[in-house]
C-alpha cells in the first residue's frame, strides 16, 4: 500500500511566471516569438521596375537582330548595302540604300578606305554639291583670318614692301590656309617640291594668291605695292597705270604717289644719319689739330722730353674756331678710349696723338 501511494502520489507544482501567456506548442518548437519580414511596396514597385527594364531591353535587342537580318535583300548579284542606326535611346533605324556610289561611299568607309571614299564623294550626284559648298565655306574663313592676322600683304612701309619675298608669302598660306593652298597647287599643276625653288612658276602663284587675299581685303595689298613700284621707276605712264589698276595688277597711281613720298622721306633720314656721322668725324678731326696747334709748342732739339697734359674742358675749348658740341663729344669718347689703351691717368699728348689717328682712319659710311 505504501508503495502504491507513492506511486499514484501527485507530482509538484512548477513555478509559473503569471506574466507569461501559457501556449501549446508541439514537441520541438520553441515557444520563443518567430519574426516574420513583409516585403514592402517599395520593395516590389522596385523588382517590378526591373523587370520591365530588363523586358524592354530583351524586346530592343530582339528588334536589332530582326533588323541585322539580311534575308530581305535582293540577290540579284550587284552590291547590296543595309545599315542599322541604333540612336542613344537604343532605337533601331534600318536603311538600305538603292544608288551605287552611297553604296560604295558605306562599303569604303567601313573599310577605312579613305582615298577611295573621297574620290567617290565627287562623283557622287546629291553629295558632291554639298561638299563642294562645305569647302567653299572653309576657304572663305581661312582667308578672311589670315587676311585679317599678322599677314605678309598687309605690310606698307617702304623698307617691308621692299623686303617681301613670294617665298615666305606662299610658307604663310601653306601653314595658315591650307585647304586654299591645295587648291592654288591643284589648279596651277604644281607640287610642293617645286614650290620650294624660284622661279616664273612660284611668282606666277604668288601674284594669283596675292590678287584673290586683296579682293577679300583691299588693305592686303603689299605685292601690289612692290609691283607698283617697279612700274613707277620704269616710267609707266599714267593712263597705263590706271589701266593696270583696273585690272587688278597694281595699285592706283595717287596710292603709287603716297607710297613714293614715304620712300622718299626715308630716303633723306638715311641721307641725314650719313652727313651727321661725316659732320661730327670732320669737326672731331678740326678740333684736335686745333688743340695741337695752341696747347702743345712745337718741339725743339734742345728741350728735354717731357709728357706734357693737354686741358680739354669745355669751357676752354668753346673759344676755339672749331669747336662744335657734336665734335667735342666725338672727341671726348675718342680720347676716354685712348686714355685706357695707354693707361695713363690723364690726357697727355700721346693720348692725343692716339686719338687723332683713330679718328682719321675711322671708316666713314658711304652714301649710295
Amino acid at each position: 500500500m505504501g508503495s502504491e501511494a507513492a506511486a499514484y502520489k501527485t507530482p509538484p507544482k512548477q513555478k509559473i511566471n503569471a506574466s507569461k501567456r501559457l501556449l501549446e506548442t508541439p514537441p520541438g518548437s520553441s515557444p520563443c516569438r518567430k519574426s516574420v519580414r513583409v516585403n514592402s511596396a517599395k520593395a516590389s514597385r522596385k523588382s517590378l521596375f526591373a523587370s520591365t527594364a530588363e523586358q524592354s531591353q530583351q524586346t530592343l535587342k530582339e528588334c536589332i537582330d530582326s533588323n541585322l537580318n539580311i534575308d530581305d535583300l535582293p540577290n540579284n548579284g550587284t552590291l547590296q548595302v543595309k545599315v542599322v542606326i541604333v540612336d542613344g535611346t537604343g532605337k533601331p533605324t534600318t536603311r538600305i540604300p538603292q544608288e551605287e556610289e552611297s553604296k560604295q561611299i558605306v562599303r569604303q568607309l567601313c573599310n577605312k578606305n579613305w582615298q577611295a571614299t573621297a574620290n567617290t564623294i565627287l562623283k557622287h550626284k546629291e553629295l558632291k554639291k554639298e561638299v563642294v559648298t562645305a569647302l567653299k565655306k572653309n576657304v572663305s574663313e581661312e582667308v578672311a583670318s589670315y587676311t585679317k592676322s599678322e599677314s605678309i600683304l598687309l605690310l606698307n612701309e617702304p623698307d617691308e614692301i621692299a623686303s617681301i619675298s613670294n617665298t615666305i608669302f606662299l610658307e604663310e598660306l601653306r601653314i595658315f590656309c591650307p585647304v586654299f593652298y591645295e587648291f592654288l597647287m591643284g589648279s596651277s599643276g604644281q607640287e610642293d617640291q617645286e614650290m620650294m625653288k624660284a622661279g616664273i612658276n612660284k611668282n606666277g602663284v604668288a601674284i594669283a594668291a596675292a590678287t584673290l587675299c586683296r579682293v577679300r581685303n583691299p588693305k592686303a595689298s603689299a605685292l601690289h605695292y612692290r609691283i607698283s613700284t617697279v612700274l613707277w621707276h620704269s616710267g609707266t605712264k599714267e593712263e597705263d597705270l590706271v589701266r593696270l589698276n583696273r585690272l587688278g595688277v597694281c595699285m592706283s597711281p595717287d596710292s603709287m604717289i603716297r607710297v613714293q613720298r614715304k620712300m622718299g622721306e626715308q630716303l633723306e633720314g638715311k641721307v641725314k644719319l650719313w652727313k651727321r656721322a661725316i659732320e661730327e668725324n670732320k669737326a672731331a678731326v678740326l678740333l684736335c689739330e686745333e688743340i695741337e696747334k695752341k696747347q702743345i709748342p712745337a718741339p725743339n732739339f734742345h728741350d728735354m722730353q717731357i709728357a706734357m697734359n693737354v686741358d680739354l674742358a669745355e669751357e676752354t675749348l668753346k673759344n676755339y674756331d672749331n669747336f662744335t658740341h657734336e665734335g667735342f663729344r666725338l672727341l671726348t669718347n675718342t680720347m676716354d678710349t685712348a686714355r685706357e689703351t695707354l693707361g695713363d691717368a690723364s690726357y697727355t699728348e700721346e693720348c692725343l696723338g692716339v686719338a687723332s689717328k683713330e679718328l682719321r682712319n675711322t671708316a666713314l659710311p658711304l652714301y649710295r
